[in-house]
């Protein structure tokens, strides 16, 4: 990644996993619990102009369902949220293998519970609120933008997602084969398989199919934004534009958009995912759903 890209102001890349940096944020709030688990914690930071509410950012973080944290890489890009008046909800979840993937959309839906009762205190606008997440964390905000409930998780919250912004998220397990040389696809192997034996306690198909999106696109889609790497290591290029296609056909015209970056890595790899003007046609997409929101009197 060219770090030197990056606001330093914004990035700490003296860590293994490169965290953000927050000192420069003065109206926040850290480490709250929306549940009894350690890793059951969001923060909540808000614009510098104090309005009387804020449409909401909902940021997931990504790590292959095992690693990583709502401070780390993953809240950069949603931190331009800021400039444009949003505010920015950062949520941990509890980590593969101590939790499997049913309790860890459960705990996404928990922190949606928890916005839906306490969102007055922190002067959020809980009819706006779009959810933001990466890789495995892009695969949480699509199943709980679907309201999916594989094995029976509730999916229960009183918010209103406007829609969605998923950078190279996973959609299908099962289909997760990557880019490159034959050593580098079989590197990525191993660990597609790690990954499934943490998050699921095994590498069993029926049960890693749980996750799949597209099993949960009928029912309640929400406006999308997609965002991948033409050469993406792990998820190929090709499944993002077959899950863009069956996506556009499952939501209303301009409801569904897409940026391949040709020349883009895995997110975390790459600094284009990280870039301003890479972003400035996701934060346009959610001010035209806004419009559109407000435009039906909703």
């Amino acid at each position: 990644m060219q770090l030197d890209r990056l606001n330093p102001e914004w990035i700490d890349t003296s860590a293994v996993i490169l965290q953000c940096k927050t000192d420069f944020i003065t109206r926040k709030y850290e480490n709250i619990s929306y549940g009894e688990e350690k890793l059951q914690e969001l923060d909540i930071y808000l614009p510098e102009e104090e309005k009387e509410s804020y449409p909401v950012i909902f940021n997931i973080h990504g790590g292959g369902f095992r690693y990583c944290d709502k401070h780390d890489f993953h809240l950069y890009p949603s931190l331009y949220g800021l400039q444009r008046g949003y505010a920015v909800v950062a949520v941990n979840y509890r980590l593969a293998p101590k939790a499997r993937y049913l309790e860890q959309l459960s705990d996404i839906y928990l922190a949606l519970q928890w916005l839906g009762k306490n969102y007055k205190e922190y002067h959020l606008d809980i009819r706006r609120v779009f959810l933001w997440g990466t890789s495995a964390g892009g695969n949480l905000a699509l199943m709980a933008g679907c309201c999916a409930n594989p094995g029976n998780v509730k999916a229960e919250y009183n918010v209103s997602i406007l829609g969605i912004a998923a950078f190279c998220p996973v959609v299908d397990l099962l289909k997760l084969h990557g880019y490159g040389s034959i050593g580098e696809k079989e590197n990525i192997k191993k660990m597609i398989n790690s990954m499934k034996k943490d998050a699921f306690g095994t590498r069993k198909r029926k049960t890693c199919r749980m996750s799949n999106v597209q099993n949960y696109m009928a029912y309640k889609m929400k406006p999308l934004f997609l965002m991948y790497g033409g050469r993406d290591s792990l998820i190929p290029a090709s499944e993002m534009q077959k899950f863009y296609k069956r996506a556009q056909k499952q939501l209303p015209q301009g409801h569904c958009e897409k940026l391949c970056m040709e020349e883009a890595e895995h997110a975390g790899a790459d600094v284009d995912y990280f870039l301003e003007s890479n972003l400035e046609p996701v934060f346009q997409f959610f001010e035209r759903m806004q419009k559109e929101h407000k435009d039906n009197g909703k």
